[in-house]
């Protein structure tokens, strides 16, 4: 395959994955995406905390959905929950080292459309996480979300 004929099929993967956003976003209403889902401190501010840098510009308001339920654990061994507005409770979004979670929430209730998350930490401290990560102290879920970091220790 040519150099060329592999940039444009990731060039069609991009704009599909965008497609696909946006189709998403015009599914779930102005409700239930936007500036409203985030604390105050946090609107109108970009995507700082993004690993990638040149994703560092896409605006929080983007991504954040206003979805009151806890995520449900589907597999894992991750111990602590949190609990979210509704008052149900779900796993915190970073797991303790050593454990991990797969998770999904339902985007609205009623509809058949769940967003997922993978979070693992490694017993060393790595922290991974891809898909729909709950904030469960600012009560707003961030989808897409990606991270890889290496965390603190406990203590420090």
């Amino acid at each position: 395959m040519s150099q060329v004929k592999k940039k444009l099929r990731v060039w069609k993967i991009g704009l599909a994955a965008i497609a696909g956003y946006a189709i998403l976003i015009c599914l779930a209403g102005p409700d239930l995406v936007g500036n409203r889902c985030l604390p105050r401190r946090l609107q109108g501010e970009a995507h700082t905390d993004y690993y990638l840098s040149w994703t560092r510009w896409i605006p929080r308001s983007a991504t954040s959905w206003c979805i009151d339920d806890a995520p449900v654990q589907l597999l894992g061994n991750q111990k602590e929950k949190a609990v979210a507005r509704s008052g149900a409770a779900g796993p915190k979004p970073i797991p303790a080292p050593g454990e991990w979670q797969v998770s999904a929430v339902q985007l609205k209730n009623g509809w058949p459309l769940f967003l997922p998350y993978l979070a693992f930490t490694t017993k060393s401290g790595t922290h991974v996480r891809i898909g729909c990560r709950w904030d469960d102290v600012d009560h707003y879920y961030t989808f897409p979300s990606f991270a890889l970091a290496k965390l603190a220790p406990p203590g420090s």
